[in-house]
């Protein structure tokens, strides 16, 4: 019968697949070094046969271990500074067995960590690097950034790749080893908190930092709360910093915002200030709560109009709703 040619395309690669199939267990350190030459992951997707998955783990860690020294290790700088490059050093990371191979590969890149964090390309090695390292092996990177001088901190966190490492070290190192990048992000908290990329470092620093750390950042926030909160960038810190902090820092942002007339009204309508405006109400106390109530109850044809602005009212009713149940064991 006649049978259209993709119908016999299928057929040939399906012919070609089975006889690909039956490949030896040598041939893995071949098929590492197609992944090298070419640049590219395509080869992690042939398929193996039941003989490689079998093979002694002594094997595979020897293969993997030549793969990593006579492909990667010697190269890894220059190879970060290309896209194709680069994603053959992240996969070489990954592939690494122990931490000595993962250490020698970023050795390589000592001396080079401040163009490498601004590099469109070999940022992300730097931070597969911070992820997979112990976070002691990262110390060399902390103090690279900070040679420069404490401004390197406010630089990094405003440039397009350099917020990704600093994101990256505040996540996976010690606090007693980020402590320096902390003092410097408290240094310039508030215009780092509008900045379209320096927010997000703000943002991990109440996740990570220590708790004088949080309450240093809120009271910094407090005294600029307009300015930070009229910001979209601002909104997303000030959710943060209400999500990450004691009740009584949340009480002192919530009253710092309530207290500025129809602040919390005009953040209401935004992506992140509707959830702030949600926890302001839920950390107000009384009167001050009633208060912002009957505000945004009053303007709540101008809320009904924007998406975020229902979703605020709609979360006040339920909580009122809630509040005046009567109590069962009465």
């Amino acid at each position: 019968p006649f049978r259209p040619a993709s119908h016999i395309l299928l057929f040939f690669c399906a012919h070609k697949m089975a006889k690909i199939m039956p490949l030896p267990a040598q041939c893995l350190s071949m098929r590492l070094k197609i992944v090298a030459d070419e640049f590219s992951s395509w080869a992690a997707y042939l398929p193996r046969s039941s003989d490689e998955t079998s093979s002694s783990s002594k094997e595979a860690q020897a293969t993997l271990s030549d793969f990593v020294g006579t492909q990667v290790t010697g190269h890894v700088w220059q190879l970060s500074l290309r896209q194709r490059g680069s994603r053959a050093v992240q996969e070489a990371i990954e592939l690494c067995s122990t931490d000595e191979e993962r250490e020698a590969i970023a050795s390589e890149l000592a001396g080079h960590i401040w163009e490498a964090v601004r590099c469109p390309h070999a940022n992300f090695v730097v931070q597969r690097l911070i992820v997979a390292l112990k976070p002691s092996a990262c110390q060399f990177i902390i103090d690279e950034i900070m040679k420069p001088g404490s401004k390197s901190v406010g630089y990094l966190a405003r440039h397009k790749y350099g917020c990704r490492t600093l994101q990256r070290l505040l996540e996976h190192c010690s606090q007693q080893q980020t402590l320096p990048i902390i003092e410097g992000l408290l240094a310039e908290v508030v215009p780092l908190s509008r900045h379209p990329y320096g927010n997000y470092v703000v943002q991990q620093l109440f996740e990570h930092g220590n708790n004088e750390q949080r309450v240093c950042a809120v009271q910094k926030l407090v005294k600029n709360v307009v300015l930070v909160a009229s910001d979209c960038n601002g909104g997303a810190v000030l959710l943060k910093a209400m999500m990450n902090t004691s009740k009584q820092e949340q009480s002192l942002l919530a009253h710092a915002m309530a207290t500025e007339s129809g602040l919390v009204l005009s953040i209401a309508r935004s992506r992140y200030g509707h959830a702030v405006a949600q926890m302001v109400f839920s950390a107000l106390s009384e009167p001050c709560r009633s208060c912002l109530a009957r505000e945004l109850v009053a303007h709540s044809e101008e809320l009904r109009a924007s998406r975020y602005g229902r979703l605020l009212l709609n979360s006040l009713a339920g909580k009122s709703a809630t509040s005046s149940e009567p109590d069962d064991s009465e």
